[in-house]
């Protein structure tokens, strides 16, 4: 009973985050009833003018809503509707059910213009694609291939047109990624390449590990100016190396808070998750939830071989362990577990939902309740309070399994007496958020106006 009414309340939550998305059938976009308006009285170039427009100012649209105090943000793509556009769907992060990979776009009458019209705030920022069924309009772009809940298979790809993009690079692939923001997105002051800014040096090795039996790449970013020898510098060690190099491009995120002095110099450690010796290719899932073996490998092999090769503070007040998702749990965990030599965490959109019991079979069959549920929540809640400081963020528009664990866990922090900075961005769970609020969490732990 207690699963059905879990199940009930994340129906109706998906329900909700819909409506408030507010998807119409006709256009509420202005710029698009213009366009309706000069089909109707005939005007020929009508179609021709409107993408000329669109060709300027790039895609989505984004028009104030006289309605509310959000915005009307549209999606657009250009075809025949012997193209084959009559496929085209537009999964803007969370806002839509991926199982149904998207809402499809609809297209106005008489044009080659296809269109799906939101509501969303103001502060929202939030990857995006356009998808088709699998060959219905051949792509050498392809960024995902998608199963829907009725089995059809779509590619999924960047938009075009889109105003805003980032790279997301893996085994010398580069890929493009879209993705849209309202007019008060937060700022994004450090994510930025800036010419002419003292860069830090990335050396990357392999490490082996007896321990887990596996062998996996680690990258170290050291701060322009770096010395090997007097004082230390304060540690960062983070999860999900690839992600956390392209997707989030924290050696350039550096770089610009310690030219900006929003940080101390640091030595940033970056582990990433994918190994040898893995036969399921799920390595992630089996180290970052609560892992004591992979502890074993943090504290007594990758750390001493970080000390000995790099000039690193064995201070807890000025090391920092980070992650996303999974990797924020971990995050947690590994302060939690090594208290004096972390003592400060950031953790974006971490997956405090996790149990024991939830993943040991097949992802369509996770348990998320169990006598387990909100194992990290009772972990802390058990301990004794460690001197470990705390800066949690998670996605407002991110399931209740995200925020509602997330919310929990800062209450009992903050009930034990932990220092926690805590915010819910406008957002899903996602690589663009995550870019921008690792340099908001740093400076809540470490940064130099604390």
């Amino acid at each position: 009973m207690n699963v059905l009414i879990r199940v009930l309340a994340l129906a109706l939550f998906i329900g909700s985050m819909q409506a408030r998305a507010g998807i119409e059938a006709p256009p509420s976009s202005p710029l698009l009833q213009q366009l309706v308006t000069a089909v109707a009285a005939d005007d020929k170039t009508a179609s021709d003018n409107f993408w000329r427009s669109i060709e300027a100012s790039h895609t989505p649209l984004v028009e104030q809503d006289a309605d509310s105090p959000d915005v009307l943000m549209t999606f657009l793509w250009r075809a025949l509707p012997e193209q084959g556009a009559v496929n085209v769907r537009v999964i803007p992060g969370e806002l839509t059910s991926w199982e149904q990979v998207g809402d499809p776009l609809q297209r106005v009458a008489k044009t080659d213009v296809w269109y799906r019209t939101y509501r969303i705030s103001r502060k929202a920022r939030f990857t995006y694609y356009l998808a088709w069924p699998e060959g219905a309009v051949p792509r050498t772009d392809t960024i995902h291939r998608l199963t829907a809940g009725n089995g059809l298979v779509y590619e999924a790809v960047a938009d075009p047109r889109a105003r805003s993009t980032y790279a997301q690079e893996r085994d010398g692939v580069r890929r493009l990624f879209s993705y849209a923001e309202g007019p008060e997105a937060p700022a994004e002051p450090f994510v930025k390449f800036r010419e002419g800014a003292a860069r830090g040096n990335v050396e990357t090795f392999d490490v082996d590990s007896k321990i887990l039996s596996n062998q996996r790449k680690v990258s170290v970013y050291t701060p322009s100016g770096y010395r090997k020898q007097g004082t230390r510098y304060g540690l960062l060690l983070m999860f999900d190396r690839l992600s956390y190099t392209s997707d989030v491009p924290t050696p350039t995120i550096l770089d610009n808070m310690i030219a900006d002095k929003a940080i101390p110099p640091m030595v940033a450690v970056l582990i990433d998750s994918r190994v040898t010796n893995d036969p399921d290719g799920d390595a992630r899932s089996r180290e970052l939830p609560p892992n004591d073996k992979y502890q074993s490998f943090l504290r007594d092999e990758l750390l001493p071989l970080i000390r000995k090769r790099y000039n690193v503070s064995a201070d807890p007040k000025r090391n920092v362990v980070a992650g996303s998702s999974y990797g924020g749990l971990a995050a947690t965990y590994t302060a939690l577990s090594n208290a004096a030599v972390f003592g400060n965490v950031v953790s974006q959109s971490g997956s405090y939902w996790w149990n024991p019991e939830c993943c040991q079979s097949s992802p369509e069959k996770m348990v998320f309740l169990s006598e387990n549920a909100g194992w990290m929540i009772k972990k802390v809640a058990s301990l004794p309070r460690r001197p470990i400081r705390f800066y949690m963020d998670v996605g407002a528009w991110e399931s209740a399994d995200m925020l509602m664990p997330n919310r929990i866990l800062r209450s009992v922090l903050e009930g034990k007496g932990y220092e926690v900075t805590y915010r819910e961005f406008m957002g899903g769970h996602d690589y663009v958020i995550w870019r921008s609020t690792l340099s908001d969490g740093l400076i809540a732990v470490v940064g130099t106006k604390r």
